[in-house]
């Protein structure tokens, strides 16, 4: 078994729980907390940066209406018919991405590697897209006077 930064388990959490949020609305403590116990329990050989996930998963939710447009612009579907996984990977890296709490390239190298690992065959190259296209926007609107 390869050996995940415990930024990568953050990660991979905030995605987990935007999923279950997605599919049964709960409050977002409540999935939090759940998630910290079943961590806690059954992946406690996983490390986790608590404080990061923390901090991805409920920025996430409570930007969840601009990260939603944000990855609409891009978006050859609409969200509703994007499999689960794959919303909430791009949603986690949206924020990441515009929220400026991660390099483009880790943001984006982190998104991809994830979608290959739980998602189904050819959705990183969607995930890469969609994603290269918010930096890139990001990046312009950002440096008017660059080429970035």
């Amino acid at each position: 078994m390869a050996i995940l930064s415990k930024r990568r388990v953050a990660r991979l959490a905030a995605i987990q729980c935007l999923y279950s949020w997605d599919l049964n609305p709960q409050a977002p403590q409540d999935i939090f907390y759940q998630f910290l116990e079943f961590h806690a329990q059954n992946q406690s050989d996983l490390k986790i940066d608590n404080d990061f996930f923390r901090n991805l998963f409920f920025h996430t939710v409570s930007s969840i209406n601009s990260v939603d447009s944000e990855i609409a612009k891009y978006s050859s579907r609409e969200l509703k018919q994007l499999d689960s996984i794959v919303l909430a990977i791009l949603r986690v890296a949206t924020y990441e991405l515009t929220s400026g709490t991660t390099k483009p390239a880790i943001a984006i190298d982190e998104a991809i590697e994830i979608t290959k690992s739980i998602a189904g065959t050819g959705s990183y190259s969607f995930v890469n897209s969609i994603l290269d296209k918010i930096r890139k926007n990001k990046s312009e609107n950002e440096f008017p006077d660059l080429n970035v």
